[in-house]
């Protein structure tokens, strides 16, 4: 197991991802979600249903942390949905271009 390649509170190092998470939180968790084969759409529709979106938020964190082989626990993954879901958020989309090689278009 390895550790997150970026750190939670680092955000601001990449602005277009941060801008986004901030501006269309729904678009960036549907491009990231779709890395771990969910639905694009329909994870960022989730997004705005509440109590569904902290379901879907720390389940697709966790398929994230089991893909890129990521220390953790489930309960992780709970808290920062709940307390610091943009900065997860953020976190989770560059970690994700790094860790899948893939460039997502953001």
């Amino acid at each position: 197991m390895v550790a997150w390649n970026y750190e939670l509170f680092g955000c601001f190092e990449d602005m277009k991802i941060c801008a986004l998470t901030l501006f269309c939180p729904c678009y960036i968790f549907g491009k990231t979600a779709e890395t771990v084969k969910r639905n694009c759409i329909f994870c960022g529709i989730l997004l705005l249903i509440p109590f569904f979106n902290l379901y879907a938020f720390g389940k697709v964190r966790n398929l994230i942390r089991k893909q890129l082989n990521i220390d953790g626990t489930g309960s992780d993954d709970c808290i920062l949905t709940l307390f610091c879901a943009p900065c997860a958020l953020a976190q989770e989309a560059r970690e994700v271009r790094h860790g899948t090689h893939i460039m997502l278009r953001y």
